[in-house]
């Protein structure tokens, strides 16, 4: 059974009664911005906002059976980084020049690439630390970046 307990109140029970002795299961916890969701074998069991602390401790415990136990527990701290901001694109001779200000946190940047703007942009055309890329401009391309952490 999972309690999501919020000034002394569960808000959020789940208890999966079909659960088999001996079995593996996934579970996995994300916390976002005040957004806890859990989800047992990628089946989201509970999403529920709470923003009553901003940081703290994980745990896990099983009360009903001693014999139960947590096998390659982590956590994660997992950065949302900013979308690049202040993108300029501009065509110098035959090279297409691309820019953009420094994301907070990023420690490098993706630029991808499609031949259609509504396209699936799977295309990496080049990832590294700088904020700015450039490449001969020989084809109609569109463009789209991202920040990594």
């Amino acid at each position: 059974m999972m309690f999501v307990v919020k000034s002394g109140i569960i808000i959020c029970k789940y208890r999966k009664s079909n659960v088999t002795s001996g079995t593996w299961y996934a579970l996995d916890i994300d916390i976002y911005d005040g957004n806890i969701s859990c989800s047992i074998d990628d089946t989201e069991i509970f999403n529920v906002t709470d923003t009553t602390f901003s940081m703290g401790k994980a745990g896990l415990y099983c009360w009903a059976n001693q014999s139960s136990y947590w096998d390659n527990f982590c956590i994660k701290r997992i950065f949302y980084l900013e979308t690049p901001q202040n993108v300029t694109i501009s065509v110098i001779a035959d090279s297409v020049h691309i820019s953009w200000d420094t994301v907070p946190g990023a420690t490098s940047y993706k630029v991808y690439s499609d031949s259609d703007p509504y396209g699936t942009f799977e295309i990496v055309e080049w990832e590294g630390t700088a904020t700015s890329w450039s490449e001969s401009a020989n084809t109609k391309k569109f463009y789209y970046m991202t920040a990594l952490n």
